[in-house]
């Protein structure tokens, strides 16, 4: 049998030491009240453990609840987050369905708010897809919260990042490539991105850059060994691979 011989509260908030017949140790006080423990208490040994069992929970819980306070986290990511502290897998999954039955932890609602955070940010959905399927979501929740973002949406986000990121120096097909790269990076749906590149209305300003990069090629190439008419080809080659149209290049070798 355990007794418990001496019980004192410690300065460190919501703990006790108590000493036993046996030895001492440090317990939090919800294991205190929830088991009853005064001085004079006694114990038999199944009991006993059932109360340090308790307080390694109930530490776990308190690191959790820390983990929580730098950001939101999946199921999958606490239980990663936790494993590092814990030897018996009865303890990890007592502690994470603690965090499920008082709210801390909630898939459901993690997808949605992940999915309205970055929508704000100009994210497209199969990006925040990715996303969530890194934290292991469960399928089921991740396509209910992709139902949220609207084709409306999609289109209003990629409205504001061509203004945002027009490129007016660049030929247009450049341009084109470009938000048509840019787009599909930060996840838009592709249908819908090609739809809507098709539909903008680029300026083209690019006569300026064009010179600039007509004589910066044109010095590279006068440099090596080759014809007048090779010169010509290699110089038209790369000016094309920039976006340049094929008739705006001929009109800069003439003027040139």
């Amino acid at each position: 049998m355990i007794e418990i011989i001496h019980l004192e509260k410690l300065k460190q908030k919501g703990k006790y030491k108590i000493k036993t017949n046996l030895e001492e140790y440090i317990l939090d006080e919800d294991t205190i009240v929830k088991h009853r423990i005064l001085k004079g208490s006694i114990f038999n040994e199944k009991e006993f453990e059932e109360i340090l069992k308790d307080v390694e929970i109930n530490s776990l819980f308190l690191k959790a609840i820390t983990y929580l306070t730098y950001g939101p986290r999946s199921i999958f990511e606490m239980k990663e987050y936790l494993k590092k502290e814990v030897q018996k897998e009865e303890e990890l999954e007592k502690v994470i369905q603690k965090l499920l039955d008082l709210g801390y932890l909630n898939d459901e609602q993690l997808a949605f708010n992940i999915f309205e955070h970055y929508k704000e940010n100009k994210k497209g959905p199969k990006w925040i897809e990715q996303k969530l399927l890194q934290k292991k979501i469960q399928n089921k929740w991740i396509q209910h919260a992709k139902e949220t973002y609207l084709e409306e949406e999609e289109l209003q986000n990629m409205e504001y990042l061509f203004h945002k990121t027009n490129h007016q120096e660049k030929p247009v097909l450049k341009q084109k490539q470009m938000l048509t790269q840019k787009l599909l990076r930060d996840g838009y749906t592709p249908s819908l991105v090609h739809h809507f590149v098709d539909q903008c209305t680029f300026e083209d300003h690019s006569q300026k850059q064009l010179q600039k990069d007509f004589e910066k090629i044109k010095q590279k190439i006068e440099q090596k060994s080759l014809t007048q008419e090779e010169k010509k080809k290699k110089i038209m080659t790369s000016l094309m691979t920039k976006g340049y149209s094929y008739k705006d290049i001929l009109e800069c070798f003439s003027k040139n």
